[in-house]
C-alpha cells in the first residue's frame, strides 16, 4: 500500500530519530491494519533492502510478534546480506516460536562467533521448547564436535545438548 510506503522509508533510512518515530508508528498501526506485516515483508525481501533495512525490519517484527514474519526474519539471517550484521535478526527471533529450528538456532549459537548473536540463541534456546529427534542430537553434537568454540562456551553448548537429550 502506497500510504505507508513513506513510513517504511522512514524506518530503512538514515535518519535514527525519523526511524524511531517511523517505527513506533508501524507497530502501532499494525494492532488494526494487517497489511503492515505483509509490506514489510516484501521490503526485507526486495532485492533494495540493506542489512539497515532488515535491522530495521526486524526491530518491528520483534514487537509486532506475527507468525507471518518468521520466515522472513529466517530467510534473513540465512542470505544476510551483510555475513557480519545479523545480531539483529536473532535477537528478533527470541519472541518467536523456533521449536522446529533447532538445529539452526544451536548452529547459530555455537558457529557465529559473535557474543550477541550467540547471547540471543542462547537465550533462545533455554527459553523455548523445542521438537527434537534424535537425530538433531546427533548433528547437533557434531556441529559442536567441529567447532572452534571456546573451552568455556564449548561446556555451555554440551550443557545444552545434554539438556535437550534427556
Amino acid at each position: 500500500m502506497e500510504k505507508y510506503q513513506n513510513l517504511i522509508n522512514q524506518l530503512c533510512g538514515n535518519n535514527r530519530k525519523q526511524s524511531s518515530e517511523a517505527s513506533n508508528t508501524l507497530i502501532e498501526l499494525s494492532k488494526n491494519d494487517n497489511s503492515i506485516v505483509p509490506l514489510l515483508i516484501n521490503e526485507m525481501n526486495s532485492s533494495k533492502a540493506t542489512a539497515y533495512t532488515n535491522n530495521a525490519i526486524a526491530l518491528v517484527f520483534r514487537e509486532i510478534k506475527d507468525e507471518r514474519a518468521f520466515p522472513a526474519i529466517l530467510n534473513a539471517i540465512r542470505y544476510p546480506k551483510d555475513s557480519n550484521n545479523i545480531s539483529t535478526l536473532v535477537y528478533a527471533l527470541e519472541n518467536y516460536n523456533c521449536e522446529k529450528i533447532f538445529i539452526i538456532i544451536f548452529y547459530l549459537f555455537v558457529t557465529s562467533g559473535k557474543a550477541d548473536v550467540m547471547w540471543s540463541a542462547y537465550h533462545i534456546l533455554k527459553n523455548q521448547a523445542f521438537y527434537i529427534k534424535k537425530k538433531d542430537i546427533v548433528k547437533a553434537q557434531k556441529i559442536l564436535d567441529d567447532s572452534n568454540l571456546s573451552d568455556d562456551d564449548r561446556v555451555t553448548a554440551q550443557d545444552v545438548i545434554e539438556y535437550f537429550s534427556n
